[in-house]
């Protein structure tokens, strides 16, 4: 089962309800604050998404850790430069908590690209940076 995932995101006015509203597979949302920081909570057919929004302190050494996290897994000597270009831009970072019924792993991931999709983000799934048009950059799931 799917339980986490990661969007990194250069336009962080792309979340909310222009986005919210005119997707239908999102049946409610609403936004949320707690010690822990602030996000939002989306409702789909199949489960839940918790959304925390990393905070503009945290952004930049969280930034720092995944590049190096990452850059060690990447066969391609372009894809890091890519990936390196585009964490340069990263001005909102997603933690998602995903829940969601057993068997339904196809729709979650069908959510979460077309959610990266239309917000051009880079999402950290499974072990592996995927970017917005689907493509594994580098990771476990790399081809």
């Amino acid at each position: 089962m799917i339980e986490n995932c990661a969007i990194y995101i250069s336009d962080p006015a792309m979340l909310g309800s222009r986005l919210f509203d005119r997707s239908p597979d999102i049946r409610s949302y609403k936004t949320f604050e707690d010690k822990r920081g602030v996000g939002f909570k989306l409702v789909l057919a199949w489960g839940e998404i918790s959304c925390k929004v990393m905070s503009e302190a945290n952004i930049a050494h969280h930034l720092n850790g995944f590049e190096a996290y990452m850059s060690d897994k990447f066969a391609n000597e372009d894809d890091l430069l890519y990936f390196r270009s585009r964490l340069h831009y990263v001005r909102t970072c997603l933690g998602m908590t995903i829940t969601h019924t057993e068997g339904m792993d196809d729709e979650v991931h069908e959510f979460l690209f077309s959610m990266n999709q239309v917000v051009a983000g880079l999402m950290y799934l499974h072990d592996t940076v995927w970017d917005w048009s689907r493509e594994a950059l580098a990771g476990a799931l790399k081809e």
